[in-house]
């Protein structure tokens, strides 16, 4: 048949190796994000003690230009997220 590619799997080898890539960057992601999680925790939790809501929490991190991890905004649910974390 013309324009037809017969199945190729890639070699065992190419495959595993893919897979032990992937396997340590999520390790590394996860490392960042805890660190991440370290840097803000305090913060976040001081201005939660201090009687901040979560969406109040959100707002006064964007207003002080704090970067999100992964977002451009601050929302309550990741402020709460961070809060979940324990450092």
């Amino acid at each position: 048949m013309t324009g037809s590619r017969p199945d190729h799997k890639p070699p065992a080898s190419t495959a595993s190796a893919r897979c032990h890539t992937a396997k340590r960057q999520t390790a590394e992601l996860a490392a960042l994000f805890q660190a991440y999680v370290e840097a803000l925790h305090p913060l976040v939790s001081d201005m939660v003690r201090a009687g901040l809501s979560p969406d109040e929490t959100a707002a006064a991190l964007n207003r002080r230009g704090i970067p999100c991890w992964g977002r451009d905004r601050w929302t309550p649910s990741l402020v709460r997220t961070v809060l979940r974390q324990r450092p």
